[in-house]
């Protein structure tokens, strides 16, 4: 009796060797390319710092336009207290930050978003229906060139538009410390490499924490920081993770 791991080939006089390990080739390698399609597929779009936007967010800047923007990931919602909910965070963060446009993200047809929320909500909104979203409610700073310099995620509607008021605020703050204090040498992008010793700072809020930049900025003693409150240095942290 036969495994049922055991694979039977048709008989054919004409089947060689060769042909058998070819086909056999062909089944391993299409295999995981299948299931990897099929989870590629699936995935959110992958955000870093100091990198481009995904394509869906770059969409929705395409409506607003500004020397900073931000592009909201908001969860898929099913009744128009929800939707106001979710529009009535994005508003108070209009209200404190009024310079920064705001548009928003939501896994659901046009049509439906439109039903659930109006045709004129306060802040603009795309359907992603059929592309990525991200895992849980996303808020993404972005500049003008739409690079991601500020990464905030999840918490309550409420409480995530009060983190992203928070920390917007604190890179502002920062990256005036840091054109004061730092861009001589690093130069304006944090690209700079012209000075001895400089390392660039591009992405380094993906290699490291915010604690871990501040360590590593006075670790090399290059500028004397020791003024600066425990505020500033936060902000300024917060400002080098995103170039």
């Amino acid at each position: 009796m036969k495994s049922d791991l055991e694979l039977e080939l048709p008989h054919d006089e004409s089947t060689t060797g060769w042909d058998i390990v070819m086909s056999l080739s062909r089944t391993i390698l299409l295999v995981p390319l299948m299931v990897g399609w099929s989870v590629i597929g699936a995935q959110p779009p992958v955000i870093l710092l100091g990198s481009p936007a995904p394509e869906n967010a770059k969409s929705a800047v395409s409506k607003v336009s500004g020397e900073l923007m931000l592009v909201a990931f908001i969860p898929r919602f099913s009744d128009p207290a929800s939707c106001k909910r979710e529009v009535d965070a994005y508003a108070r963060i209009l209200q404190d930050l009024p310079r920064l446009p705001v548009a928003g993200l939501v896994p659901m047809e046009a049509d439906a978003t439109a039903q659930v929320c109006g045709y004129n909500p306060m802040i603009p909104l795309l359907s992603t229906a059929g592309h990525a979203q991200a895992e849980s409610r996303t808020t993404l700073l972005l500049d003008r060139d739409c690079i991601v310099r500020r990464i905030t995620r999840a918490g309550a509607a409420d409480e995530h538009a009060e983190r992203v008021i928070r920390e917007v605020k604190a890179w502002q703050d920062g990256r005036a410390i840091y054109e004061a204090q730092c861009a001589r040498c690093h130069g304006s992008d944090g690209k700079d490499t012209g000075y001895l010793f400089i390392k660039s700072l591009g992405g380094i809020g993906n290699r490291h924490s915010e604690k871990e930049i501040w360590r590593l900025t006075v670790a090399t003693d290059a500028v004397d920081l020791s003024r600066l409150t425990a505020k500033e240095r936060t902000a300024l942290s917060i400002y080098v993770a995103g170039l």
